[in-house]
């Protein structure tokens, strides 16, 4: 009905062809998720830990290589230049702890009274690491560099523990985060190795 025998197109003036022109829209390609009900409680979570999801959110932006400032400093301890970007990182740290450690404040109105001690536990955490990390670059001998690795390899395993711990709160209050939600930070996804 939509095209004549020779090719050229038609106009259908039968009803029944517009009524069956949605039966060509594929089906299951949008989700359309109601959103949940929260609590008062779990609002208050959620507004929360997109706070918190936002300055980490940052920090990563402004530091997209880590792990490439860690290595290449590693590799060439001599070089100043790879020296103060790993100073850089450990001030980055540090400052990323002292914004959380400030939402703390005297009034608290920022942070949840049921997450106040894993809160300042992960903004000491991020602390902890930034001044660890600042000591790597600082060293001159071989056993002082491992021994400045090994200190910031023992705070980065309380930090872990402490951002799992966060996590791991967010689940237990119920709280959920979307994709697209700065508190999506703490929400692991399953990856099949």
């Amino acid at each position: 009905m939509l095209a004549q025998e020779n090719g050229t197109t038609t106009v259908a003036q039968d009803s029944s062809v517009t009524n069956s022109a949605y039966a060509f829209i594929p089906t299951g390609l949008v989700s359309i998720e109601t959103p949940k009900k929260r609590t008062a409680l779990q609002n208050s979570l959620y507004q929360y830990g997109n706070d918190v999801g936002s300055y980490i959110q940052s920090f990563e932006q402004e530091n997209p290589n880590e792990s490439q400032v860690l290595w290449d400093q590693a590799q060439d301890r001599t070089d100043a230049g790879k020296a103060a970007a790993l100073t850089q990182l450990a001030q980055s740290l540090s400052s990323l702890g002292t914004t959380l450690a400030q939402m703390d404040g005297p009034d608290q109105s920022e942070v949840p009274s049921q997450l106040v001690s894993a809160h300042d536990a992960l903004a000491k955490s991020y602390q902890d690491l930034g001044t660890k990390l600042a000591l790597v670059p600082k060293t001159q001998s071989d056993a002082d560099f491992v021994a400045a690795v090994n200190a910031y390899d023992v705070s980065a395993q309380a930090f872990t523990k402490n951002y799992v711990n966060m996590a791991n709160l967010f689940v237990a209050y119920g709280v959920t985060f979307a994709s697209g939600d700065p508190g999506s930070v703490f929400t692991f996804t399953q990856t099949a190795l």
